[in-house]
């Protein structure tokens, strides 16, 4: 039995520590730009304009922009192993599975494109990790 961990692995591993590093940072520092409204008349309204972590911001939807990433970056993981070039089965099999990795590298994308037009730059946090599913996917050929 060949145990040889790929390139593709090595990267996809680290992209999907990267999800949790920025869920984390995510979720503990204040990363969203909001406006408190601290005066509100009818003819007259006051704001302040100040930070807020993902859950102060978007409450329990924000779990989905926590998670998501993570469960994508997983699938590209798996998909790694599971296609390694060393294994000696079927190339269709080995396809199927390198397939998946290509298909979580384009649905990272285009999750970040629309956390980008959601929530502005602080979306800049999954830069990293969309790059890495992407490189993962490159290498598991």
């Amino acid at each position: 039995m060949n145990t040889t961990i790929t390139k593709a692995t090595l990267v996809s591993a680290v992209g999907h520590i990267s999800t949790v590093f920025a869920a984390i940072i995510f979720i503990l520092v204040p990363t969203i730009a909001t406006i408190v409204t601290t005066t509100s008349q009818t003819s007259f309204s006051q704001g302040v304009h100040s930070r807020a972590t993902l859950f102060e911001a978007y409450g329990s939807d924000a779990f989905f922009i926590v998670i998501f990433p993570w469960a994508i970056t997983l699938v590209t993981t798996i998909s790694c192993l599971m296609g390694g070039s060393n294994r000696n089965e079927k190339k269709r099999i080995l396809w199927r599975w390198r397939s998946y990795s290509w298909a979580a590298a384009g649905i990272m994308v285009i999750f970040l494109v629309l956390l980008w037009s959601s929530m502005g730059t602080a979306s800049i946090i999954y830069v990293i990790p969309t790059a890495l599913t992407i490189a993962a996917a490159t290498l598991n050929r």
